[in-house]
């Protein structure tokens, strides 16, 4: 594994130098300028949509795994061309084909469960007029200790022993 971290930035230069060598410096120099700015505009269409498909979760009341995968790849894609270098630029553009990308899923994160609700430890059970119902379980974590009034005229409470 170190010997990727140490070869990676290489690569990607030797990809530019190759590039340029092979057309001409400003090619070169094109083609990192033109992946950066496609990369920013890539990351910020992923996260108006991610914005807006969260509120949209939020008033149904589930929040689908699928909805935020692909806004995730479509981040990752954009960092990915803003790295300078051809070698994250193909890694890129695999990262946009949707078989590859439930293929990188499935490899990466086999056990991650990204194929369901996301449920927060809460069941969404019913929207009505007046709000939302939202079944779960809870557990006390301490006991809540009542300071006695300043005056000194009347008794503290009572405390129930739990």
């Amino acid at each position: 594994m170190r010997w990727v971290v140490f070869l990676y930035p290489w690569l990607e230069l030797w990809s530019l130098l190759a590039l340029g060598s092979r057309t001409s410096a400003g090619t070169a120099l094109l083609w990192v300028l033109g992946a950066g700015v496609l990369g920013v505009m890539m990351m910020r269409v992923a996260g108006a949509q991610t914005l807006g498909q969260l509120r949209t979760a939020q008033q149904s009341g589930s929040l689908q795994a699928q909805l935020l995968q692909d806004n995730v790849a479509l981040a990752i894609v954009g960092l990915l061309l803003l790295i300078p270098g051809m070698v994250s630029d193909a890694i890129a553009v695999l990262l946009l084909i949707r078989p590859l990308r439930g293929l990188i899923y499935r490899s990466v994160a086999p056990n991650a469960g990204l194929s369901g609700e996301f449920s927060g430890g809460f069941q969404h059970t019913h929207q009505g007029d007046d709000g939302v119902t939202v079944e779960g379980e809870y557990e006390q974590v301490g006991t809540r200790r009542v300071a006695p009034p300043s005056s000194g005229s009347e008794p503290p409470p009572q405390q129930r022993p739990e």
